[in-house]
């Protein structure tokens, strides 16, 4: 008939199915793709790897073909980090409060776009820091680079933001002359506060693991050994629905409803 059947442990199935079609210039109707248990994803499962060649020699054997990749093929073959460059400018008032926030943000995608532009996208807004700003301006650029193309890894993007937005944080501290817990108590989220995009949230923990911080560790007053030292950071992810998805909503004679839906749960609630 045409049609291949794949079988693949997948974040993404419809997005996969989408992209075996492009590239084996397939309709879509003639590919049918069933996600196996995802067991750890976390990026690494979100795009094409081994499908495309899995199905060309099944069609020239016409057999079933299966692919294992041993750790070392994966570590090869598979996508690494992308490397982040980050340019911030903060405006602070005397006391201490962030007025404003400029950000210029180079993703190094490597030889092809890959997953460059979503972590760019992700950088441009987790950049900023959970912190009460006013006014804020963030460019993220994708850059082509001779090298290997970059994926998503673990939250992609956001390590990376975390490290330049926690490290400028300090350094902004330092400047109004605060300790730098006190300065993040001062700026955080809190509850009825809007995100940098607009959105309202509630239900925010951060003040309140803060000052478990401040409290449980007696911040001020702790007792450091030669070459020791305290540090405090905080960072955020986003959470709900990724990429495409589907399902069958049936309401049934006694008006209970039934849902078959094809989204895939790799972590942070489909």
């Amino acid at each position: 008939s045409g049609a291949v059947t794949v079988w693949s442990s997948t974040q993404t199935p419809f997005g996969l199915r989408y992209s075996l079609s492009k590239v084996l210039k397939m309709p879509l109707d003639k590919i049918r793709l069933i996600g196996t248990h995802t067991g750890g994803g976390f990026g690494g499962k979100l795009y094409l790897t081994v499908e495309p060649a899995c199905v060309l020699l099944s069609k020239k054997a016409r057999r079933p073909v299966k692919i294992n990749l041993t750790r070392e093929e994966e570590l090869v073959a598979t996508n690494p980090r992308a490397a982040v460059k980050f340019w911030t400018k903060t405006g602070l008032s005397r006391d201490g409060r962030i007025i404003a926030r400029r950000m210029k943000i180079f993703v190094d995608a490597g030889a092809y776009a890959g997953s460059g532009p979503a972590v760019a996208n992700m950088t441009a807004f987790l950049g900023l820091g959970p912190y009460r700003i006013e006014n804020v301006e963030s460019e993220a650029y994708t850059i082509y680079t001779n090298k290997m193309s970059c994926g998503a890894f673990r939250a992609p993007g956001s390590p990376q933001a975390a490290f330049s937005c926690e490290s400028h944080t300090d350094h902004c501290a330092e400047k109004v002359g605060l300790d730098p817990l006190e300065f993040r108590m001062k700026n955080v989220w809190i509850d009825g506060d809007y995100t940098h995009t607009g959105q309202k949230i509630n239900g925010i923990g951060i003040m309140d693991c803060l000052d478990d911080v401040s409290r449980k560790f007696d911040w001020n007053n702790v007792k450091l050994e030669k070459n020791q030292g305290k540090g405090v950071a905080i960072g955020m992810w986003v959470t709900g629905g990724l990429l495409e998805g589907g399902a069958w909503v049936k309401m049934n004679e006694d008006a209970s409803v039934a849902v078959v839906t094809g989204a895939c749960d790799s972590g942070s609630g489909a």
